[in-house]
């Protein structure tokens, strides 16, 4: 298991290119798995480690939608999102 500070290190250095280098990679995947998801009118979506948000674009706009990520720059990222 990674200690959380190599993690946030990590993240950091990824945080400007990560949608660049996994969006691809691993966008169908996150879409078909949200898509076996019920949404209703103001169903409530947290994403555990939700890095840059490129899970956000998947989860209906009548969602109210949380990010939680332990990296600060990823969750700047997400934000804009």
């Amino acid at each position: 298991m990674m200690e959380n500070s190599t993690n946030i290190v990590k993240y950091r250095r990824l945080a400007p290119i990560y949608d660049l280098l996994f969006s691809r990679l691993l966008g169908n995947a996150r879409r078909k798995a949200i898509n076996t998801l019920t949404f209703e009118d103001g169903s409530k979506v947290l994403i555990m480690g939700v890095r840059a948000g490129g899970d956000f674009k998947y989860i209906p706009a009548y969602c109210q939608c949380v990010g939680i990520d332990i990296s600060d720059h990823m969750l700047e990222k997400a934000r804009k999102k």
